[in-house]
């Protein structure tokens, strides 16, 4: 026998090129029937069919990611875009514009029980189950759960002003990812809620910081090219060519040229002592 499980859902961002949204399909509090679906205890396969009003031969997109935490499982779901005219682009356009608007409010979890017990209240607890498909619903029953779209995080960059300078764009990211993680600590100290909703600048933050230090990395990598190189060229020779990082030794010392030159070691600025001449580096005189 196959069950459900309804959440509300609450639309925060569109992003009409990626039908992304995300949320939590269940929560461990108690539903209008006083079941309690464990979300530890779901089993499933990512992919998982999400669907329209639970009708199995009517599917409109797919959940992509899921995670079972003891708080809830959140999960991110792609509605379908169909570019052909016909019943199938009807059906997701439809299931997309719905959440838009909010005519559609909520979501529901179709489940198979693999382990129950009855609870003092009346209620079920389903201690194990089987996830079968995830659904857009109108009627929820779980007031918990929040859902959101969001948008990719290559459309997060991508929108990003190019005459931001990068620290400006990062100071920005982190101001704006701070002050959505203090708002959400006020309203809830859930984990599950502390997170959703804020992933779009958290993920835009991170990837721009990733970028700042691959840009970082090229600096140095410039600075190191353009640095002389250190190398040991023999013996001082008179009327040679010198670079700055050669190493000569003379009268048997070692000698470091600070800059391009002719001129002998330990005669003007443009030769540092190195190595001192004689037995563990001490002058033999």
């Amino acid at each position: 026998m196959n069950h459900r499980a309804h959440a509300i859902l609450t639309v925060k961002r569109i992003d009409a090129d990626q039908r992304i949204i995300e949320g939590v399909a269940t929560t461990p509090t108690p539903d209008r029937l006083q079941d309690v679906v464990e979300p530890r205890g779901a089993r499933f396969k990512l992919p998982l069919p999400l669907l329209l009003h639970h009708r199995h031969d009517e599917p409109v997109g797919n959940v992509v990611f899921a995670q079972a935490t003891k708080d809830g499982i959140p999960f991110r779901a792609v509605i379908a875009k169909v570019a052909e005219p016909g019943k199938l682009k009807d059906r997701v356009d439809e299931a997309w514009q719905s959440v838009k608007a909010q005519l559609i409010r909520g979501v529901s979890i179709g489940f198979k029980a693999l382990e129950h017990e009855l609870m003092p209240s009346g209620g079920v607890r389903f201690k194990s189950w089987e996830w079968l498909e995830l659904s857009l619903v109108v009627v929820p029953a779980n007031v918990e759960a929040t859902i959101s779209t969001i948008k990719s995080i290559d459309a997060g960059i991508a929108t990003v002003d190019d005459d931001e300078s990068d620290t400006v764009r990062a100071q920005k990211f982190v101001k704006e990812a701070m002050a959505d993680f203090r708002g959400s600590g006020e309203r809830s100290n859930k984990l599950v809620r502390y997170t959703q909703g804020q992933a779009d600048s958290v993920r835009a933050m991170f990837a721009l910081l990733y970028l700042l230090i691959q840009k970082q990395d090229h600096k140095i990598k410039e600075l190191r090219q353009s640095m002389p190189a250190m190398k040991y060229v023999g013996v001082w020779v008179p009327d040679a060519d010198y670079r700055q990082g050669n190493f000569v030794t003379d009268h048997g010392a070692l000698w470091h040229a600070n800059t391009t030159t002719r001129s002998r070691p330990g005669t003007d600025s443009s030769w540092t002592l190195a190595v001192k001449k004689g037995k563990d580096a001490r002058n033999d005189r």
